[in-house]
């Protein structure tokens, strides 16, 4: 019952955000360094080119906020993230041109003391195409992680998780999010090696009371298996990418209508990298 109300919040809020007209006022943000907070009145931000959140400094985004990539840029973060939305409020990160999709969000640096990222009430939609063969939504390295209420839609991968990818973490909850209708398609006919692919793949942490429905994960030329990405990991992926490690509690989660390969369809613990750098 807990999990059922609070998709049912997660996706009610989802469509007032989506369908909302975005204001007059608007901000332009150029490649470069960022910090500060991002607020509402100042909404939609467009983003012109490569971001950076610099070390020792805080980007704070206020309920309401739009993100708009203008291109295939991504936030890179040496410091901290905290994006706070509401349930009638939320953040969206989103592309100003479907067909030119933005790149996600991706942690780098030393180890955290405190928290290195809050995403509460976000939504996360068409990242991707990726321009590598290992970018996620979010790539959370060497921190601590909340994902919470999310909604994770329409985002494109290659061998990588597509929207999370959890590894060499001090701590990561993700919790009451929603993952709709993802897809990892191998389109490269010189790619066929086995790997790892899948909607959230976490080396250590909480995954609870979230929903994966609809994803899909294909590689259509690797010979063992034709509905795969490099041979499937399953929707949600236990996989050590650095760490040799491993320790996730998945509790309350449903997986609904997923299109896997030969390994899982909802669950995948699988040490693919053990032990490598």
């Amino acid at each position: 019952m807990r999990l059922n109300i609070n998709m049912k919040m997660i996706i009610g809020y989802y469509c007032l955000t989506f369908f909302a007209i975005d204001s007059n006022a608007q901000t332009t943000i150029n490649a470069g360094a960022v910090s500060g907070k991002w607020i509402k009145a100042k909404s939609p931000y467009y983003i012109k080119g490569n971001i950076t959140v610099p070390k020792d400094s805080v980007l704070i985004i206020e309920s309401g906020v739009k993100i708009r990539f203008d291109g295939k840029f991504m936030i890179a973060v040496y410091g901290k993230i905290n994006a706070m939305g509401k349930q009638s409020d939320s953040i969206s990160f989103y592309p100003q041109d479907t067909l030119n999709r933005w790149r996600g969000i991706r942690f780098f640096g030393t180890k955290q003391l405190k928290d290195s990222a809050t995403f509460s009430y976000c939504i996360f939609e068409r990242a991707g195409p990726k321009l590598t063969k290992t970018e996620s939504v979010l790539y959370l390295t060497r921190g601590h992680f909340i994902v919470s209420n999310c909604v994770f839609r329409f985002n494109n991968g290659f061998q990588r998780p597509n929207c999370i990818l959890g590894d060499s973490l001090l701590s990561l909850k993700i919790s009451n999010c929603y993952f709709y209708r993802n897809f990892s398609i191998n389109s490269d006919p010189s790619y066929s090696s086995f790997g790892n692919g899948a909607v959230v793949g976490v080396t250590n942490g909480l995954v609870d009371n979230c929903i994966f429905e609809g994803n899909v994960l294909k590689n259509p030329y690797f010979s063992q298996d034709a509905y795969s990405v490099d041979g499937s990991g399953g929707t949600l992926s236990v996989s050590d990418i650095v760490e040799k490690n491993m320790n996730v509690t998945i509790s309350n989660c449903r997986f609904l209508k997923n299109v896997t390969g030969s390994h899982s369809s909802a669950i995948s613990p699988y040490p693919w990298n053990k032990g490598s750098k």
